[in-house]
């Protein structure tokens, strides 16, 4: 059910993992970014739109695409305690440090520059602010059309 956010980044600051399940229905899910801000791992559905931009897979967090795929993720987490430590600190430095206000303003900034001066659009190949995204499929999901 709802939970108050001030209940929920309680419960991220106690937490090392995060679990984040959604699917293309969630669109973007500022959640992950949340999370990842408060250390947490985020163990990700590749269908959600945030995972395949701000997790790299076995870096900063893990993505998924099927429910072996989770599981086996979540229990190499639990089982490895360095591991964790390492990963947790990468998730959190991703969301201070890579996608801060403060860098995303000075990329953006720059790549607009660059488009008004008609230089060679600026590209970042970090996977950053103003990157283009890798492109992902998910495994066995079918794309529904309106």
């Amino acid at each position: 059910g709802a939970c108050p956010p001030k209940k929920v980044q309680e419960y991220m600051e106690k937490s090392d993992i995060f679990l984040f399940t959604s699917d293309y229905w969630e669109g973007w899910g500022a959640v992950l970014s949340e999370a990842m801000g408060h250390a947490c791992i985020p163990i990700a559905s590749i269908k959600a739109g945030a995972s395949s931009i701000l997790i790299e897979d076995k870096e900063n967090g893990f993505i998924y695409c099927t429910t072996d795929q989770i599981v086996q993720r979540i229990l190499k987490i639990c089982h490895d305690k360095k591991l964790r430590l390492i990963m947790s600190q990468k998730a959190k430095d991703t969301i201070l440090n890579k996608w801060s206000a403060k860098n995303a303003v000075g990329r953006f900034l720059n790549v607009a520059q660059t488009i008004l001066e008609k230089e060679e659009v600026l590209s970042y190949n970090d996977g950053g602010p103003m990157a283009s995204p890798k492109l992902r499929r998910a495994k066995n999901y079918f794309y529904t059309s309106w």
